[in-house]
Parts: structure tokens; sequence; C-alpha cells
């Protein structure tokens, strides 16, 4: 048994070295896998903030290249709260094996948005015009920015599919004003 894991080791490493790549490269490569991105969640059609003609595709070393428009039906109040509600899953073919994995909540999304060197900095930095925030009434485009999942992959996720919601309040008065929904894995 010994032998054939030291034969397989040394298979990798000539392969790996013939392509010029890490053994952790070859061995431990993760990726973000998108299955569904909406700008709206399921039943929540009415948010005075939505995301519309939302597209997306892997691009390179862990980034997705996103373009967006977002669309806000009226100013926003001051002190926005994100809450990110994780659901896990078994299989993506069983989805009645999800369950509540962890909610992240984030008050002050104004300086999460303002951040420098985050994975959505160039989500945020990319919108024309300028996005405010609190988010003032219009609308605002976003074309190939990117968002780099490389901190995700550090997470323990991997052999699950997850279910994402990414909801926005108006702390002062709690307001749901916007709900974004991802679902995906990491392969």
């Amino acid at each position: 048994m010994t032998s054939t894991w030291l034969i397989l080791f040394m298979c990798i490493t000539s392969i790996n070295l013939a392509l010029s790549k890490t053994i952790s490269d070859v061995l431990f490569t993760k990726s973000l896998k998108i299955d569904q991105f909406l700008g709206r969640c399921p039943g929540y059609n009415n948010l005075v903030v939505y995301l519309q003609d939302i597209r997306y595709a892997p691009s390179k070393n862990n980034e997705i290249t996103i373009s967006a428009k977002i669309v806000a039906t009226r100013d926003l109040l001051p002190q926005l709260k994100l809450v990110l509600k994780l659901d896990r899953c078994r299989v993506r073919e069983d989805l009645d094996s999800c369950e509540p994995y962890q909610d992240v909540n984030r008050n002050n999304l104004c300086e999460l948005q303002k951040a420098r060197n985050q994975p959505w900095t160039p989500f945020f930095n990319h919108m024309e015009p300028n996005l405010p925030c609190p988010l003032k009434n219009g609308t605002y485009l976003n074309n190939n920015s990117t968002f780099d999942s490389t901190p995700l992959m550090a997470l323990p996720i991997q052999g699950w599919y997850w279910k994402v919601k990414a909801l926005v309040y108006e702390s002062v008065s709690s307001n749901l004003v916007m709900c974004l929904y991802v679902a995906g894995y990491v392969q």
C-alpha cells in the first residue's frame, strides 16, 4: 500500500514539474461554481433596491467577472445593516437536505462598501455613476468588474451545496430594502 502512494506521489511530482505547478496547485486547486445569482430573492419582488441584467462568468485565479445594474427606487436611510443567511445542502440535487448553517451580521454596510483591498472592492469601484452610501434613488451600472473568491477557498465549505441570501436593512426602521440570492458550491 505504501509503495502505491509513493508511485502516485512520484507520478504527480513528475507531471507537476512538467507543467511548472506546485504540488499544492495540483492537489488542492478549488474553484467557486455559481449556479444561480438572482437580483431579487424569490418572494421579495417589491423591495426598493434590486439588481438587474446580472451576468457572471469564471475568470482567472478564482476571480468571477460580474456585470449588473443596481436599481434604487428611493433614497435609503443611513446606517444600513447586512445579514447573510447561509443554508448548506448535502447535494445540489436534493434541496430537501438543506439546513440553516449560520447567519453573518454586519452593521455599517457603508463602511464595508468603502473598505479597500477586499474581494468586493473592484465591484464597487466600477460603478457608474459612483455608488453613494446610503444609496440614492437611481440606476447604477457595473460592467465587467471582478470578485475575488480566493478568501472563500480557505473556509470549510467544500463538499456542500450552498444557498445564500444577502439581506440589507435600514437599521433605524428595520425595513428590508434589498435581498439577493446566490447558490453554488466549491469544487
